[in-house]
């Protein structure tokens, strides 16, 4: 370092105020930005670790040359240590416990919480009775208001405000009288169906030269072919869009870079028991309906052109049609405890959409409040955040969804009213898939991450090209292998997992105590499962440097355990004390831990460096 820095810094430290050096006057610093011109001065660049910075709450002192300290919480991020692993958060350091902020206010009608790791950020989005919130803790001890979700929608590639909604109809079949049937024919127009809706209905006509072997005919028109129509094949039906009004009851959403989040919602906008909707969110910016940026909304986009299923997943036909479920061999509807994962986009990892994989129980979302705890549907549907240039702004964005818009039956079937545990991880190449199975033990599966739509370009900035006169979009299937029974015929809830690369970690409560395991992609196979504790009630779990992290709420407070090589939780770490507590979270950045949960009506977040 110069001597001129160095003489500087020492007149700092004796409390002489910094006059006219290099036709620089600085007598008190409110901010580091005021101290900038010391370092261009001294030839300091932005990654050095001693640079001229601007100290303490008050900032009264004037500028001094130290280590690098960018939250000015007292503990560098260089020089001799302790270092701090999170410099940009002042509640994250070595120097002292872990310290939380209430960021967010709840009450006993609120259901599952639902954490979301944002770039450093922790954010929530949990629902209440009939309206869903979402709320962002930043990096600051004065934590972050709460935003009321709703619904925006834009159809038939133009903006607009309001939630789109369709009306399904089912034409009849044909009702021409069918002649000439004998033996070894047809003898109805319905025996002569294909199995597909949208290319229209088959006929029997015994006696037509175009007849196959059944005397069945092809088709001639195909569906919704009128005006304002278009065919949703998973329904069997034909779909009227219009505007309409949606309330969003609860909300799940992953983070997918650059501040935008993709998320999943039940809408209880005409069907009480929920309708999934899928789209996009920014809840760290402000709304601009007309630009195509939804704040703390959950944004869809469409038509079917673009999106198919934007109005709703899995709808049916007529007056009921307005719930989730259309499609269900038992004839269930409506949805509850949807859950979310997310991957990035990138070349290498062969993808290049942001994309995410939701889940949830095919289950009318009543259930949750009775009590029922029999067993029920998980569907899953994997979603994609794309865009499209716009003329003169930012681009168009919207969230499309696997299958055409149609979700995937998991099998076995699920116990209790629990989220399913989705956790994404790129070397993993997918998503590792948890919950509590029908009949004991926990459903564990790898879903490897859908490839890209054929629209989506392979050139940045990977815009996808949609046909503003085209038909229905095709989107790809989502692929769900068969997974495993891990620790089959045990009563358990609260299923929980985290991956990393080809390691994945599963924890439970069972019997009052958190339980885990570990296991590798391959096979998933692995350990034994271990537990620990007592009057345990929730868990969390979360990869760290030294290895997994386990957290958990027992009677006495928020207990966080180190696991070993062996797969056995260490002695646990109380973090916090006390009743009411509930909705574990643990997340891990490097160097740094956060920890975030549910405290009576509050939810608290905070963090620290190291395990």
């Amino acid at each position: 370092m110069r001597r001129l820095a160095i003489t500087s810094w020492l007149l700092l430290a004796s409390g002489c105020s910094l006059l006219g050096f290099d036709d620089f006057a600085i007598y008190q610093c409110g901010s580091d930005a005021e101290c900038e011109p010391l370092n261009e001065r001294d030839g300091i660049a932005p990654g050095d670790c001693y640079r001229w910075q601007c100290p303490g709450d008050n900032h009264t002192s004037g500028c001094a040359l130290r280590a690098r300290d960018d939250d000015d919480d007292g503990v560098a991020a260089c020089g001799d240590g302790p270092f701090d692993c999170d410099d940009r958060n002042p509640a994250v350091s070595t120097a002292a416990p872990f310290s939380f902020v209430p960021f967010a206010s709840v009450d006993a009608s609120d259901r599952w919480v639902r954490w979301v790791s944002d770039e450093g950020r922790v954010g929530a989005t949990f629902g209440a009775a009939r309206e869903a919130r979402v709320a962002l803790a930043t990096p600051s001890r004065e934590g972050a208001t709460i935003t009321a979700l709703t619904d925006a929608s834009v159809n038939d590639l133009a903006i607009a405000a309001g939630c789109a909604r369709a009306t399904l109809t089912t034409p009849p079949l044909p009702t021409t009288p069918v002649v000439g049937a004998g033996p070894g024919t047809c003898s109805t127009h319905e025996e002569c169906q294909d199995g597909t809706f949208c290319n229209g209905y088959e006929t029997c006509e015994p006696t037509s030269p175009a007849a196959d072997g059944r005397g069945c005919r092809a088709a001639m028109r195909a569906q919704c072919l009128d005006d304002g129509e278009t065919c949703e094949e998973p329904a069997g039906a034909c779909a009227r869009v219009s505007a309409g009004t949606c309330q969003l009851a609860e909300v799940a959403a992953a983070s997918a870079g650059g501040g935008a989040w993709i998320g999943v919602g039940v809408n209880v906008s005409g069907c009480d028991e929920g309708q999934l909707r899928f789209g996009w969110m920014s809840p760290s910016g402000d709304a601009s309906l007309a630009d195509g940026v939804p704040g703390a909304g959950l944004l869809t986009r469409g038509d079917a052109r673009r999106a198919p299923g934007f109005t709703g997943v899995d709808l049916g036909a007529g007056a009921a049609g307005a719930c989730s479920g259309g499609g269900r061999a038992d004839g269930s509807s409506g949805i509850s405890a949807p859950s979310i994962a997310s991957l990035p986009g990138g070349a290498s990892a062969g993808r290049f959409r942001p994309q995410a994989l939701a889940a949830w129980q095919a289950a009318r979302r009543s259930r949750e409040s009775s009590g029922a705890t029999d067993a029920v549907g998980v569907e899953a549907i994997g979603l994609w955040l794309e865009e499209a240039p716009a003329a003169g702004g930012d681009p168009l964005r919207w969230v499309s969804a696997t299958g055409s818009g149609r979700p995937v039956a998991l099998t076995p079937r699920a116990q209790g009213a629990a989220p399913v545990a989705i956790a994404g991880d790129p070397v993993l190449g997918g998503y590792a898939v948890a919950y509590a199975a029908e009949g004991g033990g926990v459903s564990l599966r790898v879903v490897p991450a859908p490839r890209d739509p054929s629209e989506v370009s392979a050139t940045s900035p990977h815009a996808s090209t949609i046909d503003p006169l085209g038909a229905a979009r095709a989107t790809p299937d989502l692929d769900v292998p068969a997974g495993v029974i891990l620790d089959p015929g045990t009563s358990l809830d609260h299923v929980v997992v985290a991956a990393d690369g080809s390691d994945i970690a599963v924890a439970w409560v069972a019997a009052g105590q958190a339980c885990f395991r570990a296991v590798t992609s391959g096979g998933l196979e692995g350990g034994a499962t271990r537990c620990a504790g007592a009057g345990v009630t929730s868990v969390a779990v979360a990869r760290a440097d030294t290895g997994w992290l386990l957290l958990y709420v027992d009677a006495a407070g928020v207990q966080l355990a180190a696991v070993d090589a062996s797969g056995t939780p260490g002695s646990p770490e109380m973090v916090s004390v006390g009743s009411g507590l509930g909705d574990p979270f643990v997340a891990s950045a490097g160097r740094s831990v956060q920890v975030g949960f549910r405290r009576g009506d509050e939810l608290l977040a905070g963090g620290r460096c190291g395990p």
